[in-house]
């Protein structure tokens, strides 16, 4: 099926359905990226993302806060191994900073950029160097060792234009740490245009591979890819379940989320021992099975 448009990341007009009975996800078949379509679905960015729209989770609550500071630290974690030293660090699409602050408490010299105005406050009202800006308009004189994008890179417009820019504000050497949604994943594949990281502000739709791809023609070189989810430590056996048998959902994946979802935990609620084994060993299995559904890759940059 050939459409109108053109790959946003290889130019090429061999695009077809990725779900099928369903055109409103796209798939480039020579660069293997998936993307939104625009004729399908009516996305404005700058709208979805407005103060108005309610975007900002400033009201995420202090669980949230606490998962992102977990998260930092396993990060860090793989930072240490891959990417010798530390230096200076930038993190976009900071959020309110919680990973700069870790960055910092780990010894990086970090800072971050966000578009949101009532994150970017709430980080400086707690001393966490945060800057108002998206990767798209952000200028500085300064390179980086080192440069965080996770879950950034999928919201995006254009992501060669994005990567390019990120690689210019590196050092020589310096790497960057991209995270993403798997759209290769197994339940991506079993939920369809239903799975969970479809969304309508997810204007693009990486595998293992095509992000790999991406990067290595763009200069970098793949120094780790690993699929993993540091959140299906906080879910409850009822979502953790559906990574061993998916499908079965029905619902709408492009409606404008609101102020109230954005704000939510993802923990859940304490439960008792038996309750905690029986998650410790679910997690144990979707990890050993490799049903994690994200995409984490670091690069250097060549």
């Amino acid at each position: 099926m050939t459409h109108e448009i053109k790959c946003k990341i290889c130019g090429s007009n061999d695009i077809e359905k990725k779900f099928d009975n369903d055109e409103r996800i796209l798939q480039c078949q020579k660069c293997e990226v998936a993307f939104l379509s625009s004729k399908m679905v009516n996305y404005n960015p700058a709208e979805y993302y407005s103060e108005e729209a309610g975007y900002s989770a400033i009201t995420a609550s202090q669980e949230r806060h606490s998962f992102i500071t977990d998260n930092a630290g396993v990060v860090m974690g793989l930072i240490g191994k891959y990417v010798s030293g530390k230096g200076s660090l930038l993190d976009v699409g900071a959020h309110t900073g919680i990973f700069v602050r870790e960055a910092n408490k780990n010894g990086f010299e970090a800072v971050g950029i966000e578009p949101d105005t009532d994150s970017v406050k709430w980080a400086n009202e707690n001393s966490i160097p945060l800057y108002r800006s998206d990767i798209e308009n952000f200028s500085t004189d300064k390179k980086f060792d080192t440069i965080t994008v996770l879950h950034v890179l999928e919201h995006v417009a254009d992501p060669v234009s994005v990567l390019n820019k990120l690689r210019n504000l590196l050092k020589k050497d310096g790497a960057v740490v991209i995270e993403v949604p798997d759209i290769s994943s197994y339940l991506a594949k079993k939920d369809g245009i239903f799975w969970k990281f479809i969304a309508l502000e997810h204007i693009f739709y990486f595998s293992r591979r095509s992000l790999q791809r991406l990067l290595e023609g763009l200069g970098f070189r793949v120094i780790v890819a690993r699929q993993r989810n540091h959140e299906i430590n906080y879910l409850s056996i009822n979502k953790l379940a559906r990574y061993f048998i998916g499908g079965g959902l029905i619902r709408d994946r492009f409606k404008s989320k609101d102020r109230s979802i954005h704000a939510g935990s993802i923990i859940a609620e304490n439960t008792g021992f038996y309750k905690r084994l029986i998650k410790r060993v679910l997690v144990s299995l979707i990890n050993l099975l490799r049903r994690q559904d994200h995409i984490l890759i670091i690069a250097q940059k060549r």
